[in-house]
């Protein structure tokens, strides 16, 4: 058999092209690529590691820590029972300090409040005693007792001191208005007996207009009211003259009364 070394030859070179050509294009591309998946990998596998480390650092701490936890545990709870203690300790006795503190005020407030309640006591029984003796005067009023009332009146007006019935005079000559009040309804002679006596007492016979008017608040009685100034006599006299003498008879102290 006969060799053809050219073809030989050319297989030969072909065959150097193409290893040469796997070498260029494919061999050192994936040499390259597996040297670069290798870093790779180990650059993950290092981190892993680093990781791993500090994870274990972390639980070291993290032990310790649960460590110095537990070993104060106990102390951190007794602690917190003395504090707790001190401070019910501490409640109790502000507590107890407030309510002496409110009772002794209510005390004080008591005894300053003493003297004003007695007062009222003393005004309101008074003013009940006046009213008990105004309602029977008033259920007590007839007749018979207006033409007392009538002659007491006329009696105050003849028994006047001279300085007041001089006084009124002047006063009732240049009054705009000259008004007689009476605790019951004046029918017209009795309006005419009391207009003649305010004539001649204080107008000294001269003719004026005189105004009459019925008041309760008299009380049993008859006032003459010349611009102001009056006179007459009432049961309210005689009941303000009761009233401070229950006033006086009531008061802890009638020398001050």
């Amino acid at each position: 058999m006969r060799i053809d070394w050219f073809t030989v030859l050319a297989q030969a070179v072909n065959f150097l092209i193409l290893v040469y050509l796997l070498r260029r294009f494919l061999y050192r591309p994936v040499q390259q690529a597996m040297a670069r998946r290798e870093a790779r990998i180990q650059q993950q596998l290092q981190q892993a590691q680093a990781r791993e480390q500090q994870a274990e650092q972390e639980a070291l701490r993290l032990r310790a820590q649960t460590d110095a936890l537990a070993q104060h545990k106990e102390q951190l709870l007794q602690q917190a029972v003395q504090e707790v203690q001190a401070q019910r300790q501490v409640m109790l006795e502000d507590a107890r300090q407030e309510v002496q503190a409110t009772r002794e005020a209510w005390l004080l407030q008591i005894e300053r409040e003493r003297p004003e309640f007695m007062r009222q006591f003393r005004s309101r029984a008074a003013q009940a005693t006046l009213q008990v003796a105004r309602r029977l005067l008033s259920d007590l009023a007839n007749a018979d007792l207006e033409q007392q009332l009538i002659k007491t009146f006329i009696k105050q007006l003849e028994e006047i001191d001279h300085d007041l019935l001089q006084a009124l005079r002047k006063s009732a000559h240049k009054a705009q208005r000259i008004e007689v009040m009476t605790s019951f309804e004046a029918d017209a002679d009795t309006r005419a007996r009391l207009k003649r006596a305010v004539q001649h007492h204080l107008l000294e016979g001269k003719e004026r207009e005189i105004e009459f008017r019925h008041t309760e608040q008299l009380i049993c009685g008859i006032e003459v009211d010349v611009d102001g100034r009056r006179v007459g006599w009432t049961m309210a006299q005689s009941l303000r003259t009761l009233e401070d003498e229950l006033g006086r008879a009531l008061s802890p102290n009638p020398e001050q009364a």
